[in-house]
């Protein structure tokens, strides 16, 4: 990682990790889903509700991204990492 190399600060690194990759990795793919499973999934049917649906299923997948994140950022092995992540993603469920 390159803060650990010394090169910036963990909150540089991590707030330009998230903007770098918010809007391919995390908003597309998020609206793209919203649109398939709202209808299949039956929901109600107006234009609120379904807004509503995207804007929740945006913010998870940005907690998400997150949390993963700030976790791998604070630890130096990948494996304690690894673990903090399982069991903070387990008790979100």
């Amino acid at each position: 990682h390159e803060y650990i190399s010394g090169y910036y600060r963990v909150s540089v690194y991590f707030l330009c990790k998230i903007l770098s990759d918010i809007l391919t990795l995390r908003t597309i793919p998020a609206i793209i889903f919203s649109c398939v499973a709202y209808w299949m999934i039956g929901l109600k049917a107006t234009v609120e509700a379904f807004f509503i649906f995207l804007f929740s299923i945006i913010l998870v997948s940005y907690t998400a991204t997150s949390m993963t994140l700030a976790i791998s950022a604070g630890q130096t092995v990948v494996a304690i990492a690894n673990i903090f992540m399982t069991i903070s993603f387990v008790f979100m469920m």
